[in-house]
């Protein structure tokens, strides 16, 4: 038997029979052929049929009958629709679709920036010759002053032979230390040597050594053998004479060079004597502009010592500026003064403050074969607690004479006199050039 159908309300029944303000529905075209009635099944007969674990299934009145009935004002919940219910034409309109709310298109991801192209290390620094004998040469060098973030790989050393341009690579791989050591070389050949940084960018520029290194033992390395009072800054004044002697060894016969402030001497100021043993610089008269940094070098092949020496030559410095009395009292003054213009290339240690009585008048003066001196900036004259003293400043020949000194005031004078000669010393390398 068909189920029966469960009963609707009042309420729900005459929304039923309203008929719905839609569009009318188009009849569905007829079709071809009428289906044929299905035959009856076992499922639609009121016996139960045994379920398929043995129990049974409740009849299809039994299921109806056990529908729960829907209270006034609840709503009906419609029955699910089977075959037959989906090919008939729909009663009622079709409820109108919600809008769909459609996402914006993201926009696709950009592409990661590509990092800057790697580029070279800058050249390894200061190559130079630690160690050679007869079948190895040792080098050593600093890192490359500019590196970059691409790091370093390690560096290669390579060589040739003097009159050839082909480079042999002396290491079969990169080394990370700085030093090397080039091995299995011939006695007697002249070696052209280069290191090179490797990074991700490439090769850098090499660093190539001056000149080239001769495959032999050395028998003695140059070493300086530098006098302790030459270890410090050596100070001399205006005028005076400087000879300095600095030995050295080294086998075979060394090279021996000067430098001034990185610059070649002025031979005809300054005179080097060099030796098997030493090398002795002479300077007849020292004047200011002597002052600076003096290098020697000592080189036998690609080996080299060097030594630095500190001149510095020292004047009487000006007199104070600015003096002036600022204050007075009693038997007392105060004095304020500026340090002089020219400190004589050196610093100024201290000050002498003189006075003299102005009722006497304790009046002192110089003179050169009874000229007086005055003002002239050759002379320094000083008046210490009643001790009077002439400096010459870079004194020569033509300051020979008689210096007489006078002290006067109003009761009367002294003097005293003195004759000074002035000789010149000829020395053998003069006698020599002459």
């Amino acid at each position: 038997m068909p189920a029966k159908p469960a009963p609707i309300k009042k309420s729900a029944k005459k929304a039923a029979e309203k008929p719905a303000e839609t569009e009318p529905v188009p009849e569905a075209p007829p079709a071809e052929a009428p289906a044929a009635e299905a035959p009856p099944t076992e499922a639609a007969s009121s016996e139960t049929a045994p379920a398929a674990d043995g129990a049974e299934a409740p009849a299809p009145e039994a299921a109806a009958a056990e529908a729960p009935v829907a209270e006034e004002g609840a709503a009906v919940e419609a029955p699910t629709m089977g075959p037959a219910d989906e090919a008939a034409p729909p009663t009622d309109a079709p409820a109108e679709a919600a809008p769909v709310e459609t996402a914006p298109a993201e926009e696709p991801p950009k592409p990661p920036t590509p990092p800057p192209p790697a580029v070279p290390t800058s050249a390894p620094q200061s190559l130079t010759v630690e160690d050679v004998n007869d079948t190895s040469v040792t080098l050593k060098w600093r890192s490359p002053e500019t590196i970059g973030d691409s790091g370093l790989d390690g560096y290669t050393v390579e060589y040739s032979k003097e009159g050839f341009s082909d480079w042999v690579v002396a290491n079969t791989k990169l080394t990370m230390s700085n030093s090397f050591v080039i091995k299995d070389l011939t006695t007697g050949d002249m070696l052209n040597i280069r290191v090179v940084a490797v990074n991700a960018g490439g090769r850098s520029e090499p660093a190539t050594l001056a000149e080239p290194v001769p495959i032999r033992e050395i028998v003695d390395r140059p070493r300086i053998r530098m006098p302790r009072f030459l270890r410090s800054r050596y100070i001399k004044q205006v005028g005076e004479q400087i000879n300095l002697v600095i030995p050295f060894c080294g086998k075979p016969k060394p090279v021996i060079s000067w430098t001034k402030d990185g610059q070649p001497l002025d031979t005809k100021k300054v005179n080097i004597r060099n030796s098997d043993k030493d090398s002795i610089l002479f300077i007849r008269k020292a004047e200011r502009d002597d002052s600076g940094n003096y290098e020697m070098s000592v080189k036998v092949d690609s080996f080299e010592d060097k030594a630095i020496i500190i001149i510095q030559i020292v004047d009487l410095p000006g007199p104070p500026a600015s003096i002036k009395m600022v204050d007075t009292w009693g038997f007392n003054a105060a004095l304020e003064w500026t340090p002089p213009k020219d400190n004589g290339n050196t610093g100024i240690t201290g000050y002498t403050i003189q006075k003299a009585d102005k009722k006497t008048g304790p009046k002192i003066e110089w003179m050169k074969n009874q000229m007086i001196i005055g003002d002239d900036p050759k002379y320094r004259q000083i008046n210490n607690q009643g001790v009077c003293s002439l400096e010459i400043r870079k004194p020569c020949s033509f300051d020979g004479g008689v210096y007489t000194c006078r002290a006067k005031n109003a009761l009367g004078e002294a003097t005293v006199a003195c004759k000074l000669q002035v000789k010149q010393v000829i020395f053998q390398d003069d006698k020599e050039k002459k």
